[in-house]
């Protein structure tokens, strides 16, 4: 008995009103949706989860949303994994691992249902051959009875929900590319540290011990920020005994509060530490032009500036993209890794936009609208590269842009050249030679730098 008919069988048995859709695609799920004219947030995707003891469970959540699997764990307390693919085989025979049903018509599976498809009128699931089957909200959640409800542990993918604001810049990425992104449940959470740092961010009143109290519950964090607060850079040394005197002695709230945000952020992705596209190098390079944008912000004209920090954290993320690539696409991303290895002078960049067929900026910046970063970050993201960029929040791309291809002519980065645009110079009031000057001194400063960047490796 095929899938298919145990499934409708199982509906039959059930004494609950159904409909079967004409199967109009043998796609995956998002198409068929897409050609059944059926939004997203109404259909159930089912993603097979494994724990560290054995244990299964079926999480349940709109086609709309991405899985994650960290914040559903500390909802249950336990640690999942997707399952291995003979365990989906064998709980759904014939089935496609990214096309679930959200039960299993030979046993009763543990299942959690995401209060982001809970709440629908109508809810639409899959058979095996991938038609859609339609049941009222009530009717389902008959049918699921057994079932816990979870607390949004669901990601909204950005351009497929409607309970996203509308955007005028939206990050779009290749089709293609973004079904695996969302078959793979696999997106990084952001980390906790980084989410109680952006509230801090948006709090009106906040104060230097609620910074401080942030940084030191998160050690790896604390002992960044301290090796770089007693770096050459600053000449205090060893005299910064703790946080709170670096926060006030050395950095500042604002700049100290965005170099945590992005300390923290950073370290969120597996992959190869070596190589050209390996975490230490990503890393190095990210560290420098973080200083280094930072270092061209306070030469410009105070009128010009952007906020306190805010070109340091830009610089320390700008290179997201690549970290993100080598966690979710470890093997492709590892063996274009060798490949260049063996390419000195090709570039990483135009490497990585011809394999994955999308910029490492426009999949960083997609991930920034899934983590709610600011705005201003996620424009310093998408415009990093590109020299006629002026609108809103033009300050921290520009100062990336710029920083980045001075750093070319020391061998960092991957700037495609270490010419500096001119108009970009005048509208941030800074001149070529200090420009040059800035360089020079972040340089002069690199070892102590890169033993920060070496703290950030996984």
């Amino acid at each position: 008995m095929s899938e298919q008919t145990s499934i409708n069988l199982a509906l039959d048995n059930s004494g609950l009103n159904y409909e079967v859709l004409p199967l109009v695609s043998h796609g995956n799920l998002l198409d068929t949706a897409n050609k059944s004219h059926v939004r997203l947030q109404n259909v159930a995707r089912s993603v097979l989860l494994a724990d560290g003891n054995g244990g299964l469970l079926l999480a349940i959540l709109p086609a709309s949303h991405c899985l994650d699997i960290a914040v559903l764990g500390r909802q249950l307390r336990r640690e999942f994994k997707p399952a291995e693919t003979a365990a989906v085989q064998l709980i759904f025979p014939g089935c496609d691992i990214d096309n679930l049903p959200p039960f299993s018509p030979a046993t009763v599976l543990p299942c959690i249902i995401d209060d982001n498809l809970a709440g629908q009128d109508q809810i639409y699931f899959p058979t095996e051959s991938i038609q859609l089957v339609r049941m009222a909200n009530e009717d389902f959640h008959e049918l699921l009875d057994h079932a816990w409800h979870g607390f949004n542990f669901s990601y909204p993918i950005p351009g497929h929900s409607d309970q996203i604001e509308p955007k005028q810049d939206l990050i779009i990425l290749p089709n293609i590319l973004e079904q695996r992104l969302t078959a793979l449940n696999a997106l990084p959470s952001i980390p906790e540290t980084t989410r109680q740092l952006l509230r801090l961010l948006n709090k009106e009143h906040a104060r230097v011990n609620e910074l401080a109290s942030i940084i030191e519950q998160d050690p790896m964090l604390s002992t960044q920020l301290l090796k770089q607060a007693r770096s050459s850079l600053y000449g205090f040394g060893d005299n910064i005994k703790d946080i709170q005197t670096a926060i006030v002695q050395i950095f500042g709230y604002d700049t100290a509060l965005h170099m945590a945000i992005g300390l923290s952020a950073a370290k969120s992705f597996q992959g190869s530490r070596h190589g050209r596209l390996g975490q230490k190098n990503i890393y190095q390079n990210s560290v420098l032009v973080s200083a280094l944008s930072e270092a061209l912000a306070k030469k410009m004209p105070v009128s010009k500036r952007p906020a306190k920090g805010s070109a340091q954290l830009a610089g320390l993320l700008h290179n997201l993209g690549y970290l993100l690539l080598a966690h979710l696409f470890h093997e492709e991303y590892e063996d274009l890794n060798q490949q260049l290895d063996k390419q000195d002078h090709s570039s990483i960049w135009d490497a990585v936009k011809l394999r994955f067929d999308t910029s490492p900026e426009s999949i960083a910046a997609w991930l920034m609208e899934f983590w709610e970063m600011p705005t201003s970050l996620l424009i310093a993201q998408r415009e990093q590269r590109n020299p006629d960029y002026k609108r809103k929040h033009a300050n921290q791309a520009n100062l990336v842009l710029i920083a980045n291809r001075l750093l070319h002519n020391y061998g960092y980065g991957d700037a495609e050249s270490s010419e500096l645009p001119e108009a970009i110079l005048e509208r941030m009031g800074i001149n070529e030679m200090t420009a040059l000057a800035c360089a020079e001194h972040i340089m002069d400063n690199r070892i102590d730098l890169k033993h920060i960047a070496e703290q950030l490796v996984a």
